[in-house]
């Protein structure tokens, strides 16, 4: 899942590092070098690497040239999870995602979905968490114009059976509703990618929403404590854990 936001509060992102000249045009051209804040216009950079991969050291060595030169007109700012510092976010009421945002530093405002698009339009909230079928679907994108791939959640859809009804299946039947089942997760696959694609299309050309890539690892260190404390609570979670993380380093690997 990621972050979707109302206002300018997560920053834009810069896909390559220039040249100091170049990426200070790159920006004032994608950013207009966005707000004003006492007196000093602020260049926010993102970037979608690790604080001591060379393009970030590369970035401090701009923000530093930039105000020691024209740091009485300009401040630069360079995408990460303490942007969200004092952000009110809308999460899923559940006791994991409430802990989970208040790690990355923001504040949590548990809410009934039907609510977020007004809760977001009057400024009760500065955004939510959801996939992008939510800017269409439920239109938040009328009221969100920035959209975070930070990534922090996955939750699948499960298909769930009665045991007493599979048990009753003989052979023939259960292999038919297995591969049924195999079937129907193909299908919604296909058509969730299809979809997200559309959602994107008009979120991006209709309704003004910019999608933002972000440094993932920043975010996920961020909750690491908060992991462990759902493991140490709930010990019976620790094999499905350990498997969702083998599952992750081999996807890792077939990159």
């Amino acid at each position: 899942m990621k972050i979707i936001v109302k206002g300018n509060k997560i920053i834009k992102r810069m896909k390559k590092f220039f040249a100091v000249l170049l990426c200070m045009a790159v920006i004032a051209g994608m950013s207009g070098c966005s707000s004003v804040n006492s007196g000093k216009r602020i260049v926010r950079i993102s970037h979608a690497q690790s604080e001591t991969h060379p393009e970030h050291l590369g970035l401090l060595e701009f923000k530093k040239y930039i105000e020691e030169n024209l740091g009485e007109k300009y401040e630069v700012q360079i995408d990460t999870p303490d942007d969200m510092k004092g952000l009110k976010i809308r999460v899923q009421q559940s006791p994991a995602s409430v802990n989970m945002v208040k790690a990355f530093g923001a504040a949590a405002s548990p809410m009934g979905f039907g609510e977020v698009y007004t809760a977001i339009q009057q400024g009760v909230i500065d955004g939510s968490e959801n996939n992008e079928l939510a800017l269409t679907n439920n239109k938040h994108g009328e009221v969100a114009k920035y959209y975070s791939y930070n990534k922090h959640q996955m939750v699948p859809d499960m298909l769930i059976g009665n045991l007493k009804f599979l048990n009753s299946l003989n052979d023939e039947e259960r292999e038919i509703f297995e591969e049924a089942a195999r079937l129907s997760t193909e299908v919604e696959m296909a058509a969730w990618d299809d979809q997200v694609e559309a959602a994107k299309e008009i979120a991006q050309n209709e309704m003004g929403v910019e999608f933002i890539d972000v440094d993932v690892e920043v975010f996920k260190d961020k909750v690491a404590n908060v992991q462990q404390e759902m493991l140490d609570a709930n010990p019976d979670i620790q094999d499905i854990y350990d498997h969702i993380q083998k599952i992750n380093e081999e996807y890792k690997e077939t990159e």
